[in-house]
């Protein structure tokens, strides 16, 4: 679930191939899209603070808890409506992102297929390109669960399922 910049849209990744958009005052359904076939499952949403874009994280298959997965920009028409997605970047199982506040950074939190150990990825989203990686210690079979970036985004903090450990990072 994700809010539009202004908050009166609600964006919500349904665990089928579906994003849907509500108004939130009037709880109104304002539109919902079917991902391409070709395509993964949505398991979380953000928009873009410019209000043009959705970023969506997919995995290919909830049931089986599939080491794949991809990211998605979904653009928006100018009356806020889906008009495409493109897949983008990312290597292995992303996990858990976060958008940085001036909309320039996607932080992902990814499982490495070949090692099974969590990293941290930093995404510049005008080029798509992967700008920084960063191995997160290793705590045998407990995955990362969430990550956030902190308001005036000099900090990234990422919390372990057991919730014993919150890394605090520096945005760089």
């Amino acid at each position: 679930i994700g809010f539009s910049p202004d908050g009166r849209t609600l964006y919500v990744a349904a665990g089928t191939a579906m994003l849907a958009a509500y108004d939130r005052q009037a709880g109104a359904k304002l539109w919902q899209y079917s991902l391409p076939p070709s395509h993964n499952i949505p398991i979380q949403v953000l928009a873009h603070p410019d209000g043009r874009r959705l970023i969506v994280l997919m995995k290919d298959d909830v049931e089986r808890d599939s080491e794949y997965g991809s990211i998605g920009i979904l653009e928006l028409t100018e009356s806020g409506s889906p008009k495409g997605i493109q897949r983008a970047f990312v290597s292995g199982h992303p996990m858990n992102m976060a958008l940085s506040p001036d909309g320039q950074t996607l932080l992902v939190v990814q499982r490495d297929l070949q090692t099974k150990r969590d990293a941290l990825v930093w995404i510049d989203l005008s080029t798509g390109s992967v700008t920084a990686q960063l191995p997160l210690p290793d705590y045998t079979a407990v995955g990362t669960i969430g990550i956030a970036i902190s308001p005036e985004g000099r900090n990234a903090y990422v919390a372990r399922q057991t919730l014993r450990t919150i890394l605090g990072i520096p945005f760089f």
